[in-house]
């Protein structure tokens, strides 16, 4: 086991992804829209799955395989990383007993989660096209050479000498097991061959006009979807095996992926064509075109679809999401996914931009009284450096206030209280014409001067007879002068 570092860029609001054609979608299906590219990975891929403390499993093309944490901000960090040391041509999850199986060159090697390590690995010696895991924990393995598919016994830890009787004539390509314990090959020689648990032969499906290359059943089993290298898809019922529709996707491409996300099935074809398909009608409800080879779906947020895609060196995640609001911007980019009339918000005050005076600036959002300033900066000075020093004299001229006040409420109750917040009021008072010449703006401070009476619970429409009652403590802190600013501000004058 190694560990290797993958670089991943995270890319917003790229136009790489976006809609070819929408046909109306069906009342059960919300309406996708692109996000376009999220994320980019430093290597290609073969697919990925989700493991089920929520990681995401990624194998390449030359035997790597990689555990990785989605982040809150969407990054993918890796946990863990072995190297097969192998080419691998497919792959298939096991996620009762959360092992991986890499089909080979000449066989399989399977890695297991728990161990974070290959646990094993056997040959055929014969290239492996297809695998799958069937109900009892064992592996089919495709034969390339031969045409068709053994099966591994997983408890004995060997090969259990089954195989599927009925041999394609032409390449065979993808094996699935189903939860009855069939065995279903598709080939080349545009059959899919349906065997018994016993690989005995049961009967062939032979009405597809192409050759076939995946496959993939719907999570009730209801029905069998199939992909051709011509960009077709057949649905058969698996009740009696007739196949109840033969879709032309796209004029070519060749299926690479089928996965079932709730009611949606996504299938991605190996010129990055994208196609939606309701499982309830059975129609093909919205189609999409993104760069690279598709090897992968993913359930994102709500009804939100992220697609893996391949290249020689590289991978990509682009999203596809909905749009509750209808704003044309898709819910997983949309700041405000039910607001119609926003969908960023630059800030982050929580205010959209179109509602946002200052929508750059995290503590405005509004000018009250139009007069080019925020609200906010209306009534709180902005305090240049060059005054800090200023600042902090009053500031300690208020600290040392505080502290005498503290000593007084040792002796003196309410009415010395009031006096001494008087106190702090003037000294601030005094300050105002200081502040003034540093081109400060001189109301707020007088506002300010206003809350600390308040929340020193001081009324200030009993002053006036605070003062009355306190006159001799009143002569014996404050001049005259300071009095007289006192009786102006409480009433208003100042």
């Amino acid at each position: 086991m190694r560990g290797r570092t993958f670089s991943l860029t995270i890319i917003l609001l790229c136009s790489l992804l976006m809609p070819i054609a929408t046909t109306p979608a069906s009342a059960s299906l919300e309406e996708l829209g692109s996000a376009g590219k999220v994320a980019e990975f430093d290597h290609a891929a073969v697919g990925w799955w989700i493991l089920d403390n929520g990681n995401i499993l990624v194998a390449t093309p030359d035997g790597i395989v990689t555990a990785y944490m989605v982040q809150e901000n969407g990054t993918y960090a890796e946990v863990w990383a072995v190297d097969a040391n192998t080419s691998v041509n497919c792959a298939d999850y096991n996620s009762d007993e959360e092992l991986l199986a890499l089909g080979t060159s000449n066989g399989v090697v399977v890695v297991s989660i728990d161990y974070m390590d290959e646990l094993y690995r056997f040959s055929v010696n014969e290239a492996v096209d297809g695998v799958a895991w069937d109900r009892d924990g064992d592996l089919w393995v495709t034969k390339r050479v031969s045409k068709h598919a053994i099966e591994w016994d997983g408890t004995a830890s060997a090969l259990s000498g089954i195989s599927t009787i009925s041999s394609h004539t032409n390449g065979i390509t993808d094996v699935i097991a189903l939860s009855d314990g069939k065995v279903l090959t598709s080939g080349r020689d545009k059959q899919i061959r349906i065997h018994d648990e016993n690989g005995s032969f049961i009967q062939a499906l032979a009405d597809s006009t192409a050759p076939l290359l995946k496959m993939g059943i719907s999570s009730d089993e209801a029905y069998l979807f199939s992909l051709t290298d011509n960009c077709r898809l057949d649905i058969h019922n698996t009740s009696d095996w007739l196949r109840e529709q033969s879709i032309n996707l796209c004029s070519n491409g060749q299926g690479r992926t089928l996965t079932q996300l709730d009611n949606r099935l996504m299938m991605g074809m190996s010129n990055g064509r994208v196609f939606s398909l309701n499982i309830d009608t059975l129609a093909v409800t919205q189609e999409f075109s993104v760069q690279g080879e598709v090897v992968g779906f993913r359930q994102a947020a709500g009804e939100g679809v992220f697609i893996f895609t391949s290249f020689g060196s590289s991978a990509e995640v682009h999203l596809l999401d909905a749009d509750r609001d209808g704003d044309d911007v898709v819910d997983g980019l949309d700041e405000f996914p039910d607001d119609p009339s926003e969908s960023a918000d630059s800030d982050g005050d929580g205010v959209g931009d179109n509602a946002d005076w200052a929508p750059n600036d995290d503590s405005e959002t509004m000018d009250s009284d139009n007069d080019g300033a925020g609200t906010i900066a209306t009534h709180s000075p902005t305090i240049p450096p060059n005054k800090q020093i200023l600042m902090e004299t009053v500031t300690g001229t208020i600290s040392l206030e505080h502290k005498a006040i503290n000593s007084l409420k040792m002796t003196h109750n309410g009415p010395i209280l009031t006096v001494m917040g008087m106190v702090i009021m003037t000294n601030w008072v005094q300050q105002v014409p200081m502040l003034a010449q540093t081109n400060l703006v001189v109301q707020p401070w007088t506002d300010w001067v206003v809350k600390i009476l308040t929340v020193m619970d001081i009324q200030i429409q009993e002053m006036a007879k605070r003062l009355t009652l306190l006159e001799l403590q009143m002569h014996s802190i404050l001049s005259p002068h300071s009095i007289l600013t006192l009786m102006g501000i409480a009433m208003g004058t100042i």
